[in-house]
């Protein structure tokens, strides 16, 4: 729930998905395919404005105090807001079939690499499930905390010093491995 403003500030800067599926295609990948994925939301109203009020989206870096004020004021006054959250997701396969390109060099030729493998399906499910039995990072945490998901919840500290991410990272960075 933005207020007008941050609506129009937002949607100014948002990429439009059928001009990211056209430069995938001319950057060589073959099907390309979007998919929206939507889940409800839920935060308290108050919550929800201090998030704001401390500029927790990019979006919000384009007001100044008062604004956001006056923002807040004008969001709908429920005590608690209720709406639908949308992710569009991407997926390209491969250019030329070249997914056994090494990391290094997919991202030398195109600024990027992917995918890269580095948990299974039934993993990555498992960590969903322990985010889910979290409660909802908005109303639970406030200031430092909400960046330092990795050390209230221990299973994302483990996702963050896998192999299957670290090395790669390594990798692209030139550092040792050792």
């Amino acid at each position: 729930p933005f207020f007008a403003e941050a609506a129009a500030e937002w949607s100014e800067h948002q990429p439009d998905a059928a001009a990211l599926v056209a430069e995938l295609k001319a950057a060589g990948f073959g099907r390309v395919t979007t998919q929206v994925e939507a889940y409800p939301c839920e935060v308290r109203r108050e919550a929800w404005c201090e998030m704001i009020r401390a500029r927790f989206w990019s979006t919000f870096s384009a007001f100044d105090d008062d604004e956001l004020e006056a923002g807040c004021a004008a969001i709908r006054d429920d005590p608690v807001l209720r709406f639908e959250e949308r992710m569009v997701l991407l997926v390209a396969d491969s250019p030329r079939g070249e997914a056994a390109w090494p990391l290094e060099t997919r991202v030398a030729a195109d600024g990027f690499g992917g995918p890269t493998t580095v948990v299974s399906p039934e993993s990555a499910a498992a960590l969903l499930a322990t985010l889910d039995a979290y409660g909802s990072p908005a109303d639970a945490l406030t200031g430092n905390d909400r960046f330092k998901l990795h050390l209230l919840l221990p299973d994302l500290a483990d996702l963050v010093r896998l192999p299957s991410l670290v090395e790669p990272a390594r990798r692209l960075l030139g550092a040792d491995s050792a």
